[in-house]
């Protein structure tokens, strides 16, 4: 077993939107601060399976936004979970 984590650093985008309750947006925020150290949990999937630390089809199975991670992999020629229903 491996960890998959999210990290939200709490930046002033994310104060404000926390506090005007669009929690629904934060994924956004955490796309655009990678460089500040914020990783989605997609990312984090993704990332995991770049290092062999798990197997597409489990990142595929456990990703929030199975579309993105998906097209991630693909990019990198990533196999072994197209047969796995989109969402």
């Amino acid at each position: 077993r491996i960890a998959a984590m999210e990290l939200l650093i709490c930046t002033p985008a994310a104060a404000n939107l926390i506090r005007e309750k669009k929690s629904y947006q934060l994924v956004s925020v955490m796309q655009a601060g990678r460089r500040q150290g914020m990783v989605t949990m997609t990312q984090a999937l993704y990332d995991l399976v770049k290092a062999g630390k798990i197997e597409a089809r489990e990142a595929y199975v456990r990703a929030p936004e199975r579309a993105i991670l998906a097209a991630m992999l693909t990019k990198d020629g990533i196999p072994g979970y197209a047969d796995l229903p989109p969402a």
